[in-house]
């Protein structure tokens, strides 16, 4: 037999007649059977065989009944469930004798045990999927549960009751069971509280000139201007405000006193090491505040939200606010984090700077989108810091604004986003730059460095926006973005990319280094500890890369498209490179000056350097392989008829350079190659190439030829003046002609 129900236990409510009840599984013995009984209070006991009821079908595959001395109660409801010893009874021998039902009630009583703990697994709270962030208590009560401690702790009816009765207490009562509100804030300011003849609160004035009259002027926000202190007032004297002067919240929510110290118009001053929580947005007055100050003396504001902390009157469409200075040292902090989800989080912003605007020396944490917002013309930063941002720590998006220091330790987004024009940022160093959190946004969700525009924005792209200096320990997507024009980054200092290969999560599928567009943008100096790809040109003209130093960079390390014009690559620098490396295929007017490669690895098959129309100008490259691990692959593909003024290799056993036919043969060369080289050291396959000052060592030990043409080809004819080195043995059809004697070949 089989046990062919997955049912191990059973339940039914009582109906004060009944007293026999089914049980439709198998069980070896009565005693195997466990039967509660739960009245209609929830107090379960648990019943006595032969005492309180019998069983009927022990042994039985179809189950049976168990059978109630006296009838169960209304309501009351009877579980019968199987519950086994977790033994193994069964002792089978060798030779012994085959019985069936034996081994057959063996495996049934594990199939039971697994049913039993499945069964009391069921009882668990658990989570409904595991995509689920609650746990579903299926309608049941939760008993015995602690009082809360954290935020996030759930809360009993006892400490509820015991809360709510406190706060009960300490609020004014009325005995009937409705009162209406009171007036709201505009009717009620500077106003006596009143009742009607049906008892609802009204506001009524006081009589002018009596001492209510009086203390209630006093006590409004510019009540110290009107107390006069020698030829002055209490508030000139003082010189600022604080939150404090507009009382103390009882719920914690400082977010009326401190909005009502910015309605005075002047100076305010946070307590020094003070934290103020805010549940709502901070409204400035006016979007000209008239170059005051808000200076938060080592204070913390908590924005307990996802709104911006700050910002400019509420008709006004930009949050952005003129002519106000934040000082520090201080600190904002949120609720966000660089897991918030993007719709949840991303309305808020720590602090949007509009004209003539500052924010210095401030701390910002938690941040559910942007940290410090540049919106408008001429405004400074410096001495900030940032951590655990969900998207941009600095975004630029206004004339002429200018930041200093910026540190960053966690940022999801680009940790600087320069759109606007002639906006700049001196110096930054982020630790994790640009790596997403656990709830990206979808579609391009990985941020980069620095990007100069972002087109996927819809935003204006900008113009001659600058950064001196910029260091990331970790990032993830793109070092430098160029969109607009005639932006410039100094120097830029990369350590390694999370991405070692194409991702979903990166904005066109490929991690680089560098990526221009737009027009006349330039990079002073760029290096890279590790990264999938280096630097691109997709299109523009007049950019410009003075030097680049690409470590461990074993994809595309530069690639240079046609829509590429008039651009200048200074020196470029391959550390430690493998496959197909460079694509270069300019359009009119590009210029190399130099390419190195450093213990090159480019295994047989694959090309470091593609060279793919004549557009291009290259100065000198000069390869350093990596010994006998330097593959046997080619290093320079010339397939073009590009001026390469000087090419020199070392320490190398594949092909340094491969004249393509249509292609044009370097200048002038000083090659040599490893006794273990398995491959010609240049291989000339274009017709009428002119070979002069070339030097040319082959150390194969195996005999191979210095040039060798494709059989294809028809037999490249090359014509070689003034060289020295190894003989140029010509095979595959190549023609070789000596023009002078001038030739020594040893």
């Amino acid at each position: 037999m089989t046990v062919s129900t997955e049912v191990s236990r059973e339940e039914y409510t009582g109906n004060g007649v009944t007293t026999d009840f089914d049980y439709r599984f198998r069980v070896f013995s009565a005693d195997e059977l466990v039967v509660t009984v739960a009245d209609t209070t929830e107090n379960i006991r648990t019943l006595v065989m032969n005492t309180d009821y019998t069983v009927t079908g022990a042994g039985s595959r179809n189950g049976g009944k168990v059978k109630l001395v006296s009838a169960l109660a209304s309501n009351w409801r009877i579980s019968i469930e199987r519950e086994l010893p977790v033994t193994q009874e069964s002792d089978v021998r060798n030779q012994g004798n085959f019985f069936p039902e034996v081994h057959e009630d063996a495996w049934d009583k594990l199939t039971m045990l697994i049913q039993q703990a499945l069964s009391k697994f069921g009882l668990a709270l658990r989570k409904p999927n595991w995509l689920a962030k609650y746990y579903d208590a299926k309608g049941n009560r939760i008993a015995n549960m602690a009082d809360p401690i954290g935020q996030q702790d759930a809360a009993t009816k006892g400490y509820v009751d015991a809360v709510g009765d406190g706060y009960f207490k300490r609020t004014l009562r009325v005995p009937e069971n409705y009162v209406r509100v009171i007036p709201a804030i505009g009717s009620r300011r500077r106003q006596l509280l009143a009742f009607d003849d049906f008892g609802n609160p009204i506001t009524v004035l006081p009589e002018s000139g009596s001492a209510s009259d009086v203390l209630i002027v006093l006590a409004g926000a510019d009540g110290a201007d009107r107390i006069g202190m020698g030829q002055s007032t209490v508030r000139d004297v003082i010189g600022y405000v604080t939150p404090e002067m507009f009382g103390v919240p009882d719920d914690g929510d400082w977010t009326p006193q401190i909005t009502a110290a910015v309605a005075t118009m002047r100076e305010v001053h946070l307590m020094a090491g003070k934290e103020y929580r805010c549940d709502g947005t901070i409204y400035m007055p006016s979007n000209n505040m008239q170059r005051l100050k808000f200076v938060f003396n080592g204070a913390t504001i908590f924005a307990n939200h996802m709104q911006p902390v700050f910002r400019s009157p509420a008709p006004l469409e930009s949050p952005a606010i003129s002519y106000y200075h934040i000082v520090g040292p201080g600190k904002i902090r949120s609720i966000g984090s660089v897991d918030t989800v993007y719709e949840q989080g991303k309305n808020f912003v720590g602090f949007p700077a509009g004209d003539h605007s500052s924010i210095y020396n401030i701390e910002m944490t938690d941040i559910s989108c942007d940290g410090a917002q540049f919106w408008g013309y001429a405004g400074h930063g410096g001495d900030l810091f940032f951590d655990n941002v969900r998207d941009n720590p600095v975004a630029t998006y206004g004339l002429y604004n200018q930041i200093g220091r910026v540190n960053i330790g966690h940022s999801g987004g680009d940790t600087l986003l320069m759109k606007g024009n002639y906006n700049s940022v001196e110096w930054c160093h982020a630790k994790k730059a640009g790596l997403p959190g656990s709830n990206p946004e979808p579609g391009y969700i990985c941020g980069g460095c620095v990007i100069f525009g972002a087109p996927v924005d819809g935003d204006p792209l900008g113009s001659n926006n600058r950064v001196g200096y910029y260091k990331a320990d970790e990032w993830s997507s793109l070092g430098v973005g160029f969109s607009g024009d005639n932006c410039s980054v100094g120097e830029i200092e990369l350590g390694e990319s999370i991405f070692e290969d194409d991702s979903p999560l990166v904005q066109g599928n490929k991690p680089y280094v560098a990526i221009y567009n737009g027009n006349g943008n330039h990079i002073g100096r760029i290096t890279s500890k590790k990264s999938a790809y280096g630097v691109l040109f997709i299109r523009g003209e007049r950019h410009t890369l003075d030097y680049a130093e690409l470590n461990n960079c074993h994809k595309e390390q530069l690639s240079i498209n046609i829509n590429t014009v008039g651009s200048t690559v200074g020196d470029l620098v391959v550390n430690n490179s493998l496959h197909i490396g460079m694509y270069i295929e300019p359009g009119a007017g590009c210029s190399i000056n130099r390419i190195i490669f450093n213990n090159a690895d480019i295994p047989l098959g694959n090309t470091a350097c593609q060279i793919r129309n004549a557009n291009a100008s290259i100065g000198e490259i000069r390869i350093n392989g990596s010994g006998s691990s330097s593959g046997s692959g080619v290093f320079v593909e010339q397939r073009a008829k590009s001026a390469i003024r000087f090419i020199t290799c070392n320490n190398i056993n594949g092909m340094a350079v491969w004249v393509r036919p249509g292609g044009r043969a370097p200048s002038s060369s000083h090659l040599s190659n490893l006794s273990t080289a398995t491959r010609p050291v240049m291989q000339i396959s274009s017709n009428q190439s002119a070979c002069s000052n070339y030097y040319i060592l082959n150390n194969s030990s195996t005999g191979q030829p210095t040039v060798y043409a494709e059989p294809s080809s028809g037999g490249a004819i090359s014509t070689w003046v003034g060289c020295e080195g190894a003989i140029p043995l010509a095979q595959g059809g190549a023609t070789l002609n000596a023009a002078t004697t001038s030739n020594r070949f040893y």
